[in-house]
């Protein structure tokens, strides 16, 4: 069931008996609706509206593919898109103006490979997201080590690919998530290689050029799994989630190379990261619990750790 954490974020359960497995969620506009991926085969997206610190699901809708496992609102706040991580697929589901899910507007396919046996058979999206300027849109493949570039049509509600629409990653890599450091620099964790990398972006034809990669989340046996990015509100930091070493790494992304600055020791599997009230926030799957640190006014965390129990927590939202 989702919750909302005492001064803190929303959490979701992978317990939660209406949507198990809702691996991320975002607020609708005005902050009166969430909605949210469940991520399971013959996946759903989900409509709910927040009373008071809950939400109330409003209904469901298929996600046009398997295993969906994140969700984005276009800048007008009048489609979502939506990444199947199973299906290798992107679709686009229109928003109605009461704030409840339409019909479904695109459907866009990968595929594609990688040289990671058992997690690269096939294309796997992970993300979508909107550039700074909300035209330009890049989607993180997985099983195919690449990064898509789509021009996003908020009247049809329809992708179109870019001129430069399939940007290769290092081989084995596996781009999971991505912030935008600026209009023409992107950040991506990279789930399958332990690293994060950073991108030269040219807005105006969708190209990312792969610029370095910085390891991070070392463990003493086997190899970390780098999950969520997040960059904080100042600009200078970006933390990344690091299931296997329990970590959340702090990278200054502000110079002209990456530069690891922290691991911050964090509960077991630290998958979804949220900043809000202040805090920095880390939903911890296998240890039940949210653990949190204060932020100071550059971005930096540190200090006292901050735990919070919660059944097998996934997603982390603020509330609105």
């Amino acid at each position: 069931m989702s919750r909302r954490l005492a001064a803190g974020p929303f959490v979701t359960s992978d317990h939660d008996e209406r949507a198990p497995g809702m691996l991320d969620a975002v607020l609708g506009p005005g902050g009166g609706q969430v909605y949210a991926v469940s991520q399971r085969a013959g996946g759903t997206v989900h409509a709910f509206d927040v009373a008071g610190d809950a939400w109330v699901e409003r209904s469901a809708v298929s996600s046009g593919g398997d295993v969906p496992c994140s969700v984005t609102l276009s800048p007008s706040g009048r489609h979502l898109l939506v990444a199947n991580y199973g299906s290798g697929s992107v679709a686009v589901l229109r928003l109605e103006a009461d704030g409840s899910i339409g019909e479904r507007t695109d459907l866009v396919e990968h595929t594609g490979s990688g040289p990671v046996a058992g997690r690269q058979e096939a294309a796997h999206v992970h993300q979508v997201r909107f550039d700074p300027s909300g035209s330009l849109v890049v989607v993180t493949d997985l099983g195919a080590d690449c990064l898509y570039s789509y021009r996003f049509d908020d009247t049809t509600g329809t992708l179109a690919r870019a001129e430069s629409w399939r940007n290769a990653c290092p081989p084995g890599a596996g781009p999971r998530h991505l912030v935008f450091t600026s209009e023409r620099h992107v950040v991506v964790s990279d789930e399958l290689s332990s690293t994060v990398s950073r991108y030269d972006l040219d807005p105006a034809t969708g190209a990312l050029r792969w610029r370095e990669q910085l390891a991070i989340g070392a463990v003493a046996a086997g190899v970390g799994y780098p999950s969520d990015i997040l960059l904080a509100d100042a600009g200078r930091y970006a933390y990344v989630g690091n299931r296997g070493a329990d970590t959340v790494s702090i990278i200054d992304v502000g110079g002209d190379a990456l530069r690891l600055v922290a691991e911050l020791p964090a509960g077991r599997w630290p998958l979804h990261l949220t900043v809000t009230a202040g805090r920095l926030w880390a939903a911890c799957r296998d240890s039940d619990e949210v653990v949190s640190w204060a932020l100071d006014e550059t971005g930096l965390a540190g200090g006292v750790r901050h735990t919070t129990g919660a059944s097998a927590p996934l997603c982390l939202l603020p509330a609105p």
